[in-house]
């Protein structure tokens, strides 16, 4: 198992649009989703940036959020604009080296098209 240290994690204590602390709109956008999904009560929180995990020497990797859904189980979401990117194909393989690392969790990688959030790729 790999080493994990915390992240500068944002819990969902505050409404996302007043704290505009992401790395993209499309994080913002998904933060603002998730914030609606627990209004609704289908997850207990979310978490941004929760940890970082060591995928190999000196190298690092943070996910987007940390998702704990109603019935316990948790997903890790890293968020992509487009997988089309000239920096996507590294961010897929770091997203898949900290998984494996941290085999215990659901991992996926999410895109949006149009309003519609798409799972890239699901573990």
């Amino acid at each position: 198992m790999g080493r994990a240290k915390p992240g500068k994690a944002k819990d969902a204590g505050s409404i996302p649009a007043l704290a505009p602390t992401f790395d993209s709109q499309l994080e913002a956008d998904r933060a603002n989703y998730l914030f609606g999904l627990q209004l609704g009560g289908n997850i207990v929180r979310y978490v941004h940036h929760p940890f970082s995990v060591e995928i190999g020497p000196g190298r690092w990797y943070t996910p987007d959020f940390l998702v704990e859904w109603i019935d316990g189980s948790i997903t890790i979401e890293e968020i992509k604009g487009s997988l089309k990117q000239k920096n996507a194909r590294d961010s897929e393989t770091r997203f898949l080296a900290a998984a494996g690392k941290l085999p215990m969790f659901q991992w996926q990688l999410l895109t949006r098209v149009k309003r519609i959030w798409i799972a890239k790729r699901s573990l």
